[in-house]
């Protein structure tokens, strides 16, 4: 096993027309596709990920949002946990990961077991479900973890696989307990230490033209058909919230550019306004992240929550059904600030032999 090491949101265009107004795009949820992709595994190698976090570098060079992650590991019998734990880092000043961002456990996941094997260790391929958030342009971190976190010997045998991509920052190490510092995977300086992984998810609108015609801004944005776009404004950007224009607050994506008019006629005697684009509905809080579950009489799902913020519990019976369906009793949750527990009150709840739950954040 000497191959393997065991160590260690906001898109901005902007158009100034006659010094009045100013349009942003920025980010929300949609249909999962490829935001990022940081190469195949190259089948040489793999960092430790049940006694160590690892992580690696990701740039998006516009706002998006993620909702599922992928990567490639080598196995030994029996070491997956069946869960993984996903973390979000900003990007440090020393090109290392900074401040937590988004962090959760996703047991909501596929995996695929490819047929190759290194050392014995059979290759695998994850998908995970990750709570969605939106990220603005910029320079992040993405971490993972085998299983919760008190999940942390030392012979973990889970080895996220290195890829043939070469970045400008090496993957990082954290090792239990988990606290800082991060370690650098390229060791010797400038051996290969990146991971293989991909992030899904959709990238946020483009504003691709303004015109201030008679009087009437218009505003000009790509579009994704089957998405709903609202378009907003505000006059000042120390305001606390952004207002909608009117008849711009549901707009159905075709697939092509679409074009937005103002209708307020005061905006004509403004020195300035902002705009912005966004895919809705439009998440700008931080999802919730379930903390618990209790099977006693019944199943019982623990979740965190914001304040003033609106959640609902949904369940499926199989992962390959394509929808979820609202728990009863749960399709409305007020947000407290504090963990909020939900039960399952089915009546042929124990006849089942699995149920899956999630929570999602429903106002905005």
């Amino acid at each position: 096993m000497e191959n393997f090491r065991n160590n260690a949101l906001m898109t901005r265009l902007f158009f100034f027309c006659s010094v009045r107004f100013i349009l942003l795009a920025t980010a929300c949820p949609a249909g999962a596709a490829p935001i990022y992709d940081n190469g195949p595994p190259d089948k040489k190698n793999g960092f430790e990920m049940t006694h160590w976090i690892q992580a690696d570098d990701f740039t998006l060079g516009v706002g998006a949002r993620l909702e599922k992650g992928k990567f490639w590991s080598f196995e030994g019998t029996g070491s997956f946990q069946g869960l993984v734990i996903w973390k979000i880092y900003s990007n440090s000043e020393s090109n290392a990961p900074g401040t937590l961002l988004h962090s959760g456990a996703s047991g909501i996941l596929t995996r695929v077991a490819t047929g190759f094997n290194l050392f014995g260790y059979a290759e695998f391929v994850t998908t995970f479900e990750i709570t969605p958030i939106s990220l603005p342009a910029g320079v992040y971190w993405f971490a993972l973890h085998n299983g919760p976190l008190t999940n942390n010997g030392e012979e973990g045998r889970v080895y996220w696989a290195t890829s043939s991509n070469i970045g400008s920052r090496p993957s990082q190490s954290l090792p239990a307990p988990f606290t800082d510092p991060w370690f650098s995977n390229a060791v010797p300086p400038g051996s290969p230490a990146e991971l293989a992984f991909q992030l899904d998810g959709v990238f946020g609108p483009s504003i691709t033209a303004f015109v201030f015609n008679n009087g009437v801004p218009r505003i000009s944005l790509t579009t994704t058909a089957g998405q709903n776009y609202r378009v907003e404004y505000r006059n000042n950007l120390g305001d606390a919230s952004w207002t909608p224009v009117v008849g711009a607050e549901n707009i159905s994506g075709t697939g092509n550019v679409l074009e937005v008019s103002d209708p307020d006629s005061s905006a004509r005697n403004l020195t300035h306004r902002f705009y912005r684009a966004r895919l809705c509905p439009c998440q700008d809080v931080e999802g919730p992240s379930l903390v618990g579950f209790v099977f006693d009489d019944i199943p019982r799902i623990s979740f965190t929550t914001i304040a003033g913020q609106i959640y609902r519990v949904e369940y499926k019976t199989d992962l390959q059904n394509a929808s979820w369906t609202p728990l009863p009793g749960a399709e409305t949750v007020s947000g407290t600030g504090d963990t909020i527990q939900i039960s399952d009150n089915a009546p042929n709840i124990r006849a089942l032999s699995r149920r899956f739950y999630r929570a999602i954040l429903l106002q905005f």
